[in-house]
């Protein structure tokens, strides 16, 4: 699970993308919060890019991460 936090901004020139992953043990718990952690630079650009081109997913190393 996988998803792109978006600042609100005055100019599209100047957005910026951040990708993060749910990354609880369990991320399907119910009882627990959700913990998010950050994406590296090299990987949200590789997301945001495949995202961008309208792929169905990116590829980091052995990972899919799917947009549908």
């Amino acid at each position: 699970m996988a998803y792109s936090v978006l600042p609100p901004t005055s100019n599209n020139s100047l957005k910026t993308v951040e990708w993060m992953w749910q990354s609880n043990p369990n991320p399907f718990s119910k009882s627990k919060p959700a913990t998010w952690s950050h994406y590296s630079d090299l990987e949200n650009l590789i997301i945001e890019e495949a995202f961008q081109d309208k792929q169905p997913r990116a590829q980091l190393d052995d990972y899919f991460i799917d947009f549908k």
